[in-house]
């Protein structure tokens, strides 16, 4: 029968101290690294401290001109804007102009066409005062449709006048429809040319 022997593994004598002595290194190594890169950091203090308050520097007038700049175009806009409304002001102003009253024809717009509350309306707004004593022919057309004819009076407002149409909304077909008024007095005529698509 064969026996079995521990053998006693030893370790060379400076097997310790090999260990020891790499670790010491690698320690040395990371002191001196970090000593280099202080050393390095101080005697470039001047330029990183000097870059960091350049850059604040000059974002700080950046942002003061671009205040000024946006107060300047703020400014700027407001000027412009009572002159836009100035322009969008109605070519006759009262007591400015030729009024409209002694026109040789009767001037307007078509202020609303469509539907409102179950009705297809057509409003025109006529420049001239004429009571009661004017008259409006709506003919309205849709496409080989008849077309539609009505007149009403017109209705005083005090200083222009008005006339409007309705007719029940079911009683017509959507699409494109061209609008014809003609108003017309004892003295005057006008036509007020339009155009909805319902």
């Amino acid at each position: 029968m064969v026996q079995k022997t521990k053998v006693a593994q030893h370790k060379p004598k400076g097997y310790h101290k090999n260990t020891h002595t790499g670790v010491i290194v690698a320690v040395i190594f990371i002191l001196a690294a970090l000593a280099t890169a202080g050393i390095l950091a101080f005697i470039n203090r001047d330029k990183i401290f000097n870059n960091t308050s350049t850059n604040e520097t000059q974002e700080e007038p950046d942002k003061k001109q671009q205040k000024n700049d946006n107060s300047q175009d703020k400014t700027e806009a407001n000027k412009q804007i009572p002159e836009t409304r100035e322009e969008e002001k109605p070519s006759v102003a009262p007591y400015d102009g030729k009024d409209p009253n002694t026109l040789s024809e009767i001037t307007g717009v078509i202020s609303f066409a469509g539907i409102s509350e179950g009705d297809f309306i057509v409003t025109a707004a006529l420049d001239q005062a004429l009571g009661a004593s004017g008259s409006c022919k709506f003919t309205i057309t849709h496409g080989a449709d008849p077309a539609i004819i009505s007149s009403v009076s017109t209705s005083a407002g005090p200083t222009t006048s008005f006339c409007t149409y309705s007719i029940p909304a079911t009683s017509i077909s959507s699409g494109h429809y061209n609008i014809n008024i003609e108003i017309s007095t004892d003295s005057k005529k006008g036509i007020i040319n339009g155009e909805v698509d319902i």
